[in-house]
């Protein structure tokens, strides 16, 4: 088949040239503004050109995927779940035509289900950041309030006749039940996007934050620390 190579009649529309059987593709992301008064148009930014675009209501509802609506919850862990042969020979009488082999695949982890995402389809993932290490001098300002806390504890009993000992005792077991580490726990994040990355030795990936509008929205998703995962309808908790 031919390649056309230039644009003809003066102009970029590619439907000036269109004929049966040309091949075309659509890789787009889009956040939507608002529906159209009285028509039934959809409103949506469409990020990769930064154009306002208008989509109509069959577009919307049979070609778009979201990344915020779901139909149905799934609890998984984080390695896929293998029947054991004492779970196959439990199966009621009937309930598959072909009996599975142990060993085989019962329910997908999360680390396949991510896996599984081979395309740039919109997601909404919630995960927890990586631990970060705490400087010497936020470490050492923690310690001096925890050790503040506990002294305050321990005069307020010795003021009041209140049993020091027993004040004290507590004290000290609440220090050893909850030492300061040298580290400062990742907080939860939520993030709607989609992978540029389909591969990973060390599970992290690449991927397009879409809520970030100004700078660099690219970010990455450590998928072991995914606690929730939103695709293609389904709302993954990872238990």
């Amino acid at each position: 088949m031919p390649i056309k190579t230039a644009i003809t009649k003066g102009t970029s529309n590619i439907l000036t040239d269109i004929k049966e059987n040309d091949v075309f593709s659509e890789q787009s992301h889009y956040i939507f503004n608002g529906r159209k008064p009285s028509t039934n148009e959809y409103q949506f930014l469409h990020l990769e050109s930064g154009q306002v675009v208008n989509l109509d209501e069959k577009y919307v509802s049979e070609l778009l995927q979201t990344a915020d609506q779901y139909f149905s919850e799934v609890e998984v862990g984080i390695e896929d779940k293998k029947w054991t042969k004492k779970q196959i020979e439990e199966l009621p009488i009937g309930t598959y035509n072909e009996l599975p082999k142990e060993g085989d695949v019962k329910q997908k982890g999360i680390l396949s289900i991510w896996s599984d995402i081979h395309s740039q389809q919109v997601f909404t993932v919630k995960f927890t950041k990586a631990n970060k290490e705490l400087s010497n001098k936020a470490l050492g300002e923690a310690m001096a309030k925890q050790a503040t806390e506990a002294l305050a504890k321990i005069a307020d009993a010795a003021k009041n006749k209140k049993g020091v000992a027993a004040v004290a005792a507590k004290v000290i077991a609440d220090l050893q039940a909850n030492p300061i580490l040298p580290i400062e726990k990742g907080e939860e994040r939520i993030l709607r996007g989609y992978k540029t990355q389909f591969e990973s030795v060390n599970g992290l990936y690449d991927v397009v934050d879409m809520d970030i509008r100004t700078g660099s929205s690219k970010r990455q998703v450590n998928v072991r620390a995914i606690n929730t995962l939103l695709f293609n309808g389904v709302k993954y908790i990872v238990k």
